[in-house]
């Protein structure tokens, strides 16, 4: 960051997830490139824009039956937040918007042919996170506990999902994540893991374990 508050950056990432529904388990290996730009002043509010492509390489599976696919997907958005430093925790508000494009994608899962068309969506966000980071010379460690709150604004989709060519309803809206992280810092490497706890209108809960290594440059 320069002395105006300035920083210009990109991050190179892989995020290993694990995913927990209620008759079905997921695994995605999702690598994404992001470049952002954040402006901070000396009180501790910001504004950040980012732009990214990832690709996520998804395993479903339903009663021992799994169905391998992949997914490309682009997202562009800004956040706007503030960051308190309140003595032995640091304390980080966000609110934001990203507009995301997902591939559409084809697979066979349980003898059923599953088409899904490419999406178009615009996610809303608000969150606060409570922090503390402990450094030793260049390592810096950081565990976390957050809250976000996600509103899609009840975008529908019609026939975004066609099972053996029946079209089905595809809804995103409302999603309360809770999250428990670990940051580790060496240099410009970084590690983070995390244990997600999600539960929306439109879906039923989803558990989340991932690990995500990262570089920045």
């Amino acid at each position: 960051m320069n002395e105006q508050g300035i920083r210009l950056g990109g991050v190179v990432s892989q995020t290993r997830s694990n995913i927990e529904y209620e008759n079905a388990r997921g695994k995605t290996v999702y690598s994404q490139a992001t470049v952002y730009a954040t402006v901070q002043n000396t009180q501790g509010l910001f504004v950040a824009l980012d732009l990214g492509y990832g690709r996520s390489n998804n395993t479903i599976t339903l009663d021992d039956k799994t169905a391998n696919f992949k997914r490309n997907i682009v997202s562009v958005g800004s956040v706007i937040g503030k960051k308190w430093a309140l003595g032995y925790v640091d304390l980080k508000t966000i609110a934001g918007l990203h507009y995301h494009h997902l591939s559409s994608v084809n697979y066979e899962l349980k003898g059923a042919e599953i088409r899904t068309r490419s999406l178009n969506l615009v996610n809303y966000q608000m969150g606060a996170e409570l922090s503390k980071t402990w450094l030793w010379n260049e390592f810096f460690i950081t565990p976390s506990i957050a809250v976000d709150y996600f509103d899609a604004n009840r975008k529908v989709f019609n026939n975004a999902v066609l099972v053996n060519n029946n079209g089905l309803q595809q809804q995103f809206n409302r999603s309360i994540q809770y999250q428990a992280g670990l940051n580790m810092n060496l240099g410009l490497w970084y590690v983070r893991t995390a244990l997600t706890y999600e539960r929306g209108r439109e879906s039923s809960s989803a558990k989340e374990l991932s690990l995500n290594v990262g570089y920045i440059f």
